[in-house]
């Protein structure tokens, strides 16, 4: 592959090139040192620590730039920030906490200066996330850095839970599955999980119906509900679930949830959940492969009685 590596005057490779180069090539550029000429090892280290300086002095640069932009009060960055009448930004939850532990319904002590300010009312500073964003996405401010993660994470909460605040059945499902397995900094929650699968039904959303009918028929974050269960999985899986497909197969073929062992709705909805013409394909590698397994062990058993009749 031709080497691209930018130079600078001096004839080095810039910092920014030196933090792209892989494995390989670092590996190729260290033989150097063994295999050329006392000049060229010199270029080598020369070059090694005009990276290490420049990342040393990028990482001070990000982190002063961090501190900078950090709420007064919760020393986070800001996801709703808002300007007071001390001049400085606040995280809007934070200040309005501040105002409400004033007794004075006009005023209220600066935390940053001391000293009393007027309480105006909260109004987002989309300058401050505006600025914040341009520092973030220019590498001023590293991705990588704690206080950035966290702002991402708040950030997407923040999003996602006013999209799921208009009753968006896409964003009340995610809340739902965030909430299920305990991520995107959402606690696991199996109640909490429920109760948004249910508005996202009611939505008509098929993966939240066929999701709300799992926890039915296993009774997580709910207590078991078999004959609703087996009615939501039905709904979904005629709707074009892989997933409630699965749990009708299973449910018939074990004799669970209050119905009877039968082997040929079973064979339907395995067959159904693996031919791939569900257009709502959710369901993990690793299940689909049981029904595959299973369908298989099904028909060859059809087949048996079939031939010893």
């Amino acid at each position: 592959m031709e080497d691209t590596t930018e130079e600078n005057e001096d004839g080095l490779p810039t910092a920014t090139d030196i933090a792209k180069w892989s494995a390989t090539k670092l590996r190729t550029e260290c033989r150097k040192l063994s295999l050329e000429t006392q000049g060229a090892r010199r270029d080598m280290i020369r070059r090694l620590l005009k990276y290490l300086q420049e990342e040393k002095k990028a990482k001070k640069i990000s982190a002063n730039s961090v501190t900078a932009l950090l709420c007064p009060i919760s020393k986070e960055l800001m996801v709703d920030p808002v300007f007071c009448h001390d001049g400085y930004n606040y995280e809007r939850e934070c200040m309005q906490g501040w105002y409400d532990e004033s007794p004075d319904q006009n005023k209220v002590k600066s935390p940053m200066t001391l000293l009393m300010m007027k309480k105006i009312p909260l109004a987002t500073n989309n300058s401050y996330t505006a600025h914040l964003e341009y520092l973030i996405d220019n590498n001023v401010i590293r991705a990588t850095e704690p206080a950035v993660v966290e702002y991402k994470s708040k950030q997407y909460r923040m999003k996602l839970e006013q999209r799921a605040s208009n009753n968006n059945a896409a964003a009340l499902l995610e809340l739902g599955s965030n909430y299920m397995v305990g991520t995107n900094g959402y606690g696991k929650n199996p109640k909490k999980a429920v109760k948004f699968f249910t508005k996202a039904t009611l939505l008509e959303n098929v993966v939240a119906t066929a999701s709300l009918a799992e926890c039915m028929l296993k009774g997580i974050g709910i207590e078991q509900r078999n004959v609703e269960g087996i009615m939501r999985a039905t709904e979904a899986a005629c709707n074009g679930s892989d997933h409630a497909c699965y749990l009708l197969a299973m449910a018939n073929a074990n004799g669970s949830n209050d119905l009877p062992v039968n082997v040929r709705e079973a064979t339907k909805w395995l067959t159904k959940c693996t031919d791939g013409t569900c257009k709502s394909k959710t369901l993990v590698a690793e299940l689909k492969n049981e029904a595959r397994v299973l369908l298989q062990k099904l028909t060859d058993q059809q087949q048996n009685i079939v031939a010893l009749d």
